[in-house]
């Protein structure tokens, strides 16, 4: 049967950034077990015996430029989490996880194959790999999972609510063991790199945001993540482990820069006016989660200091200074919002207009001025961030204030 590679190789594709290669004429009768190709060893289960790679990272390892071992406070963190609890916990209570599946849609019949858990101890980060070298060894595969995490009180993952723990519940219901992530603490961090990159970086994957956030570019080992349920297949079918190396290193990757992430995470909401230079948009994205957290002051400070870095894109300049204006709103401090709003009206702002009209209407009971600022805002044409719902409201609610600011002219 030709292998995948060969398949690949046929099509004019690579493996990662080299050629995986081909095996010699003596090779062809022989298998290549996991042991052969990957440091490790098997540990007795209870169901039996599984193979784990085990890997330490040293105290001073740097992750691209973060360093990995240098836990950070978490008190914001754990209030954007909704886990208060998360702030109490000792730094030996993470676990990192991440897992490789047999397929990337999920479903009743994917799998994890190869799951590693990452935790800081006394000596440093230390990483376990558990393979799944045949699926009819699933229960000893699990059954190491459940006892190791079993130590830990908190789950960092990566998507890992939607995709990576839903598959392993599943998988431990089948064989009949107890949930063992369900009395967890769990941080996804692609829901936080989402809220503080979304305006900045095109995409939040893991491997996007350590090219961009942590400086740092994966080696010629890598392997695509779409790639990688399709080699455990042709593992199965060949016993040649020779191509999961890329998969390990993959996973390894993942999880110290998970783990890397999180604390860098964890001392930009820590410490958001520190002395790092954040651009704009970041300290913008900052000061709309303060304020979603209540933390007002810290909020204002951030908001100012975004609009004054000067980097800001116009729309984005525009959408800070709608932010800020709304936060003396709510305190009825009308002329600072009203100052505020003006800077975003004179960028073509048609919300910036529409809130002077209001105020101009409502506050200073002047109709003659709401409607210049209600024309200005048809003129400026419905803002791109709008949803569609608000996009098909604009022209009709736009006409009705017009109108009604009309009849209040009228003698």
């Amino acid at each position: 049967m030709e292998s995948l590679f060969d398949r690949l190789k046929s099509l004019g594709v690579q493996v990662g950034a080299k050629e995986t290669p081909a095996r010699l004429p003596e090779e062809e009768s022989r298998e290549f077990p996991i042991q052969e190709v990957v440091p490790g060893e098997d540990v007795l289960t209870p169901f039996g015996p599984v193979f784990v790679s085990r890997k330490l990272y040293g105290p001073e390892t740097l992750q691209g430029s973060v360093p990995l071992c240098e836990f950070r406070e978490v008190e914001i963190l754990a209030e954007w989490n909704r886990t208060p609890e998360l702030k109490d916990l000792h730094p030996h209570s993470y676990l990192f996880l991440d897992a490789e599946t047999s397929g990337l849609s999920g479903g009743a019949g994917t799998f994890a194959f190869l799951v590693g858990i990452g935790f800081l101890s006394p000596q440093g980060f230390e990483l376990h790999q558990i393979f799944l070298r045949d699926p009819g060894m699933e229960a000893a595969f699990l059954a190491y999972i459940e006892q190791l995490a079993a130590r830990f009180k908190v789950i960092v993952s990566f998507n890992g609510k939607a995709f990576d723990i839903p598959l392993l519940n599943t998988r431990f219901t089948l064989y009949g063991f107890q949930n063992v992530f369900s009395e967890h603490v769990h941080v996804d961090l692609l829901q936080l790199a989402r809220r503080l990159w979304r305006d900045r970086l095109p995409s939040r994957r893991l491997g996007s945001l350590e090219n961009e956030i942590l400086g740092l570019e994966r080696t010629a080992e890598e392997v695509p993540g779409w790639m990688v349920p399709e080699l455990y297949i042709d593992y199965l079918d060949h016993q040649d482990a020779r191509p999961l190396q890329g998969v390990f290193y993959h996973n390894d990757m993942d999880i110290v820069s998970m783990a890397a992430l999180f604390h860098l995470c964890a001392d930009i909401l820590a410490q958001p006016n520190s002395s790092r230079s954040l651009p704009g948009l970041d300290r913008a994205a900052l000061a709309r989660l303060y304020e979603d957290l209540g933390r007002i002051p810290q909020a204002l400070n951030l908001y100012e200091s975004a609009l004054q870095q000067g980097d800001l894109p116009p729309i984005h300049f525009a959408q800070t200074l709608h932010r800020y204006a709304r936060i003396f709103k709510r305190r009825g401090d009308w002329q600072t919002a009203a100052d505020l709003w003006s800077r975003a009206a004179d960028l073509g702002d048609a919300e910036a207009c529409i809130e002077l009209a209001k105020y101009c209407e409502h506050q200073l009971r002047h109709p003659g001025e709401a409607i210049i600022w209600t024309q200005r805002a048809l003129q400026a044409g419905i803002p791109t961030h709008w949803t569609p719902a608000q996009c098909r409201d604009f022209d009709s609610e736009i006409h009705k204030r017009l109108a009604r600011l009309k009849r209040l002219l009228a003698p």
